[in-house]
């Protein structure tokens, strides 16, 4: 990853993201190897290429593992970098909403701090207006999470409705 090849850093970024898309017991060994800051920087500095290999990483980190593996992704400064990514490609947009809902989802104790994040990094005013975006995934996604997370009524289901971030 840290090739200046950035073909080279896309084709680790796919390795990893099958690592992580195995076994649990395999994305946790990858993620005890301390990999997630490394990503995060990548997430935040590199070609768009790479930023898309890494944003499938940290969506499979999120949907597949547990809270404790949330928490440590969280305390890295995921929720931050992922809220910066709420612009641009729809595609990205949607795998970053999505992680941002398990993310929430995961860590919904009482405070979450996950939304304490998202609304401290600005990341709530770009989720409104994405409420507002032409695609419907888009818009869907974003209505989800603030109907889930951030109206005092929370709902029991925070998995999004008929939602596929795989269909543009």
């Amino acid at each position: 990853m840290d090739n200046k090849n950035v073909n080279m850093r896309i084709e680790a970024c796919k390795t990893l993201a099958n690592i992580v898309g195995g076994t649990p017991e395999q994305a946790k060994k990858l993620l005890e190897l301390q990999v997630v800051p490394k990503l995060l920087n990548l997430l935040r500095a590199d070609s768009v290429k790479v930023k898309r290999e890494v944003l499938w990483i940290i969506f499979n980190i999120t949907y597949k593992l547990d809270v404790k593996v949330a928490a440590d992704i969280v305390s890295h400064g995921a929720v931050e970098t992922l809220c910066e990514m709420l612009k641009g490609d729809i595609r990205d947009i949607a795998v970053v909403l999505q992680s941002l809902n398990y993310l929430l989802k995961k860590l919904n104790r009482g405070e979450n701090e996950v939304a304490e994040r998202i609304e401290q990094c600005g990341g709530m005013k770009k989720i409104e207006a994405l409420q507002y975006h032409e695609n419907d995934v888009i818009y869907k996604l974003a209505y989800n999470i603030i109907e889930n997370f951030f109206n005092n009524n929370s709902l029991e289901s925070t998995e999004p409705n008929n939602i596929s971030i795989f269909n543009f």
